[in-house]
């Protein structure tokens, strides 16, 4: 398993040991490994594996000039034709995927997605705006779950992420298990539990 996620403390009068401490214990319910982690008074972000995640690779990537960090999971089919878009001295400083959605990210701000083809679940957090972008891919392959409690925003791209944090409410939302029992095609932006939703594919949601 592997899953990225983080938490974004939208109120800044408080909270603000609750992120390390967040990030620091509550993996211990999973035997995962390689994690990563930015912190900070407003947010903190992880990613973490417990296996091989060369096929759909996780990572956090901070550029301190523009103040973007991105972070979450990403899978491009069509990097060449993503490099035609930059200029040659950007294409030397994108060796991987995380760093060549954030350099598309710093040309075309939220319409960056329009020119990605692949499964992508990932945030970009702006140090300046203290903003987020959140980003699921039109496929939906890659899942994106989020709850707003507490001021905080949380967010993880496996559901298991959010319902670590101890003092989440796990109250069952009931139309969804009913749909699910009656084999519907549940709702897009919902999940079992009613204080957690999902991003729909082909979405953002900027915080």
């Amino acid at each position: 398993m592997q899953l990225s996620g983080g938490i974004f403390n939208r109120n800044l009068l408080a909270y603000k040991d609750d992120i390390s401490k967040t990030i620091g214990s509550e993996f211990n319910c999973f035997e995962l490994q390689h994690i990563k982690a930015y912190k900070n008074d407003a947010i903190g972000l992880y990613t973490a594996n417990n296996g091989d995640n060369t096929i759909s690779p996780n990572d956090i990537l901070h550029d301190p000039d523009s103040g973007l960090v991105i972070c979450g999971e990403i899978r491009l089919y069509n990097r060449e034709d993503l490099l035609n878009l930059l200029d040659d001295n950007k294409k030397l400083q994108t060796q991987n995927n995380h760093q060549l959605v954030l350099a598309l990210f710093k040309k075309y701000s939220y319409q960056c997605v329009k020119h990605l083809n692949g499964d992508f679940a990932f945030v970009i957090w702006d140090e300046n705006k203290q903003e987020m972008f959140c980003a699921r891919d039109q496929m939906g392959q890659r899942p994106f779950y989020y709850c707003l409690e507490n001021e905080q925003f949380i967010f993880s791209t496996h559901l298991n992420g959010i319902c670590m944090h101890q003092n989440l409410s796990k109250e069952l939302d009931e139309i969804w298990v009913l749909d699910y029992l009656q084999k519907k095609i549940s709702y897009t932006d919902k999940t079992v539990y009613k204080a957690i939703k999902r991003l729909p594919p082909a979405h953002y949601l900027i915080v």
